[in-house]
């Protein structure tokens, strides 16, 4: 898992004329990486974390924001290849394995395998991993031969056409399947539509309405698939005082099932970022219920990489603010069979106009890319002097505090409006 949707394995370069695909060819990712001449210092949780002191196009959707992750990825493919392209498409493992349940199970005659959507993440990971060595070619082929037998059943028609609709709308919404594009008038279409994965704010606010947002993004950085093993839920707890100052407790509990004996599987180190409205600050931080002692993360290079570093006690905190969104990236581990609780505490900067007669909470909640969809409990306190009038969700009102339980298997918009008792 990373940022952007997934570690990027493996691209493929895409000509179409007219809407019609000219051509399409899978390449591994790292016969591009390999003739990057240019020395390029990674991000700070690649380079600190996991030890990469170079950065390629295999780890360039480090970026929460999909479109400026896709920059980024097309950028490194010039660099490295001297292909520029129009735009980026992402898909993951999800989509392909989807996809095979819409044009059905697709048999690979040369490997004496048959892909369906159940058996496709394991069985390619076994199939390009097995056996590997600098230099093998297994990775592209099987993906080459998959890729062309998928093709020829979509070309000849051999599938559902219902399902494929149902596939593609859910895989856009779920963001499995990402666009973006170097034209800024197509983009912007895209984005509007929500079918690029930006954290670009396109609600509008006025007096009597506040905008707040929240994200949890991971990036694997233990250098596994871990990640396919874990179960993650997330709690998401507002209180919003008389005064109109908002606070947040994000909680995300972990459970990672692997073991020593789970293909590809192991502790889960990943590199998590807490997305919140600019201005925020944060004040706690609990790892499984106790409180830990918060300190400013040391991001210089010249210093965390110099053999006398040590580092600080505690837990470091990088803060960041982009483009309208404060970012907070920190460490964590989940070891294999064991479960993890990491709570954020935090205030906005701005208040609420509680005085008004009538105002709404907005609460946009971003949904990472490359993730499934994780159990989701809000839970909204607010001053008692006020009354819940409507809700855009289907929430429990207890007077009070507002709850609210379903899934983010997508980007989820809610609605709270409160009047005067």
């Amino acid at each position: 898992l990373r940022p952007g949707g997934g570690f990027i394995g493996s691209y493929g370069l895409l000509q179409v004329d007219h809407g019609k695909i000219v051509d399409l060819k899978i390449n591994d990712v790292y016969d591009a990486d390999g003739k990057l001449k240019a020395n390029i210092e990674p991000p700070f949780g690649l380079n600190r974390y996991m030890g990469a002191s170079h950065w390629f196009l295999r780890d360039s959707n480090f970026d929460p924001d999909f479109v400026r992750s896709a920059s980024k990825a097309a950028s490194f493919l010039q660099l490295e290849t001297g292909e520029n392209v129009n735009g980026v498409i992402g898909l993951d493992v999800s989509f392909l394995s989807s996809l095979l349940e819409a044009t059905g199970p697709i048999s690979l005659p040369d490997y004496n395998k048959t892909l369906t959507k159940d058996n496709f993440y394991l069985l390619t990971q076994s199939q390009v991993e097995d056996n590997f060595f600098p230099g093998s070619t297994q990775k592209k082929d099987f993906l080459r031969a998959a890729e062309t037998e998928l093709m020829r059943r979509i070309e000849t028609r051999k599938f559902s056409y219902q399902k494929m609709i149902t596939l593609l709308t859910s895989a856009v919404g779920e963001k499995h399947l990402l666009f973006a594009f170097s034209d800024p008038t197509i983009q912007k279409l895209f984005a509007i539509n929500n079918l690029s994965g930006t954290l670009e704010e396109k609600r509008i606010a006025d007096e009597t309405t506040y905008l707040d947002s929240i994200g949890v993004n991971e990036a694997n950085i233990g250098q596994n698939k871990s990640n396919y093993y874990l179960k993650r839920s997330i709690d998401q707890d507002i209180t919003i005082d008389g005064e109109g100052v908002v606070r947040g407790i994000t909680t995300v509990n972990y459970t990672n099932t692997s073991s020593a004996k789970t293909p590809f599987g192991g502790d889960y180190k990943a590199y998590l970022r807490l997305i919140t409205p600019s201005g925020t600050t944060l004040t706690k931080v609990q790892v499984d219920g106790k409180d830990e002692e918060v300190v400013k993360a040391i991001t210089d290079s010249r210093s965390y990489l110099s053999p006398s570093f040590r580092p600080p006690e505690g837990v470091e905190v990088d803060t960041v603010e982009i483009e309208g969104k404060t970012q907070f990236g920190l460490l964590i581990t989940v070891p294999a069979e064991h479960t993890k609780k990491i709570s954020l505490s935090y205030t906005l900067l701005h208040k609420v106009n509680v005085d008004l007669p009538k105002w709404t909470y907005s609460l946009h909640t971003i949904k990472q890319q490359g993730t499934l969809s994780d159990p989701y409990r809000l839970t909204i306190h607010y001053p008692l002097a006020v009354r819940l009038f409507t809700a855009d969700q289907k929430v429990n009102d207890l007077g009070g505090k507002a709850m609210l339980e379903t899934t983010l298997s997508e980007d989820r918009e809610s609605n709270f409006t409160f009047t005067s008792k």
